[in-house]
């Protein structure tokens, strides 16, 4: 007697949960690795807003000697908001505190570097 061999095609569920968990990981990574270049991109963008505004407080000060108090009129990227603080009064100064989703960056006029943290 023969016997008829039959030829199966497709894949056996071993293989596709193989494949599901190899794409599962690839996905964790993309989003770890998404959501580490946002933050980077939010402390960018606080950094190079507080050294404009520094630079354009610093700018006001030495044209009407004093400081000015509303942030309005400062250099902002879209997302960042700002808590100005300054006094003309005794030593002159400000600090200024820029925040953009969980970042937080803030500089007075006698630092030379930002700092990092809340002023409040």
């Amino acid at each position: 007697m023969r016997q008829k061999l039959t030829l199966r095609s497709g894949f056996t569920i071993v293989e596709l949960l193989i494949v599901i968990v190899v794409l599962g990981i690839l996905a964790v990574v993309a989003i770890t690795s998404f959501s580490g270049a946002q933050d980077r991109a939010r402390t960018a963008s606080v950094e190079s807003d507080l050294r404009n505004a520094r630079s354009k407080l610093a700018a006001a000060y030495a044209e009407n000697g004093v400081y000015p108090t509303d942030p309005s009129s400062l250099p902002i990227s879209p997302g960042t908001s700002y808590i100005l603080e300054s006094t003309n009064a005794g030593t002159p100064g400000f600090c200024l505190q820029a925040t953009n989703g969980n970042v937080t960056r803030n500089v007075t006029n006698s630092s030379a570097k930002l700092n990092t943290g809340s002023i409040i």
